[in-house]
């Protein structure tokens, strides 16, 4: 069969990227799976297209724009009369193939609703789900988009089960991923990508482990991969590696794994078949702040790891308690500092509108974010979003169209004790501060 697999726009409606700063690296993984089974795949990433003028949000005043540019969003992700959706239906279609699969974040869920429904208007090719939104929301996600399948969880034998099915007239809605040996998989389809579309570094996306075993309340992350973490082989990551650099003639990777120096074993061992094959790299990576130690820094160092986040989310110790983050101040202000003495560039997240947030509370984040004084400070409204424990804050029935407002820089609904006015002014004052803190203008610490 042929199957045209699409991610939807998102960066490319806010405007914030001049090109594509990351690879749909999940659809690359079905499309080489699917591949080694004879079938013929297609990627159609809507976030090249030109949606709106783009500009590059690492400039201090389009960082600024970015946080508040809510309005353009909303104009064309809320209209499902918007001229773009026919004409991307249009394209899927023109592609002649046998199977459509969207995948899906909640914020991009209007955008694969229009444009479904305009491919059932127009012809009875068989429409797919995919993604953390309809893992979380399936019965309400086929009703809405008027597709015809979802996928639920992991990808990849699921799909291949739904193409069995389909080829035997077999018919069934939904389709349960189940984990995968990731060692067994064929590397990612990047050759299925126009590298004109991309920042060079985008070719650099990898990942070397799915799953989570943590219970952060604001993420959904566990209803995809699992809670159980599983590793590819470290010879395979950097057999990738390797292929990578002498096909994109590219030095710097972000590996995507949730929390990548999860023991020093693991990284040591990176770090240790990155030297025997001569392979020299610059990384970014995520973390944990109670997962790190002076060895594993030593180890991410010798691996080439120039820069780490960090989700440290609040400055209050009573809402990292309330949201199950696991952590304490000491250990964030320590892990801080140690990364830093080792020389690694430091990227903090935090978020504001936490259940039952104060003023007070917001304030102590702002202590925290100036004491930490990160390489870069990146600031999020917290979202109730599916699958995250988050909703059952919300008291309203808003499960039907509480989704189609989640845009970047403004409150839907807010779950915290400030009313959605005033902690839409707060983020707008604290996204000014940290964007002059980030282009390092050393500005005074503000108080709500």
């Amino acid at each position: 069969m042929k199957i045209v697999l699409v991610r939807p726009p998102y960066y490319a409606v806010l405007g914030s990227e001049e090109k594509i700063g990351n690879i749909p690296l999940g659809l690359c993984y079905i499309a080489s799976f699917l591949e080694q089974f004879g079938h013929e795949v297609e990627i159609l990433d809507c976030e090249s297209l030109n949606l709106t003028e783009r500009k590059n949000a690492g400039k201090a005043e389009a960082f600024l724009k970015w946080n508040t540019a809510y309005p353009i969003v909303a104009e064309i992700m809320n209209n499902p009369k918007y001229f773009i959706w026919d004409e991307i239906a249009n394209k899927i279609i023109g592609m002649n193939p046998d199977l459509i699969g969207f995948t899906s974040y909640t914020p991009t869920m209007s955008f694969v609703n229009y444009v479904s429904r305009k491919i059932k208007l127009k012809c009875d090719i068989p429409i797919m789900l995919g993604g953390p939104h309809p893992t979380s929301l399936p019965e309400l996600s086929l009703q809405e988009s008027n597709a015809d399948f979802v996928i639920l969880g992991e990808g990849e034998n699921a799909v291949l089960k739904l193409i069995s099915d389909l080829q035997k007239n077999i018919q069934k809605k939904t389709y349960y991923g189940n984990p995968v040996d990731l060692d067994k998989l064929p590397l990612p389809a990047r050759y299925l990508l126009n590298p004109q579309n991309y920042y060079k570094e985008a070719f650099g996306y990898i990942m070397t482990s799915r799953g989570c075993p943590y219970n952060c309340i604001f993420c959904a992350s566990h209803t995809l991969w699992g809670k159980k973490i599983r590793f590819r082989n470290i010879k395979n990551i950097v057999n990738e590696i390797v292929q990578i650099q002498n096909k994109y003639d590219l030095n710097v990777f972000r590996i995507a794994d949730d929390l990548f120096p999860i023991n020093y074993k693991r990284v040591k061992s990176f770090a240790d078949e990155l030297e025997r094959k001569n392979c020299k790299i610059n990384f970014r990576c995520g973390s944990r702040v109670d997962t790190i130690s002076w060895d594993i820094l030593l180890a991410l160092k010798d691996a080439g790891c120039k820069e780490i986040s960090f989700g440290i989310e609040a400055g209050s110790q009573r809402i990292l308690n309330l949201i199950d983050k696991g952590i304490t101040l000491k250990k964030i202000r320590k892990t801080i500092k140690l990364t830093k003495k080792m020389g690694i560039k430091t990227i903090v997240y935090f978020m504001i509108g936490h259940p039952t947030e104060t003023l007070s509370d917001i304030n102590d984040s702002i202590s925290l974010i100036d004491e930490l004084d990160a390489d870069r400070t990146l600031l999020n409204l917290v979202t109730p979003l599916p699958g995250t424990k988050l909703v059952d804050y919300v008291i309203e029935d808003i499960s039907k169209d509480w989704w189609k407002y989640y845009f970047q820089g403004k409150v839907f609904h807010s779950i915290s004790d400030i009313n959605h006015q005033d902690l839409d002014g707060y983020f707008r004052v604290m996204c000014e501060w940290v964007a002059l803190k980030n282009i390092g203008s050393k500005p005074k610490k503000i108080q709500l």
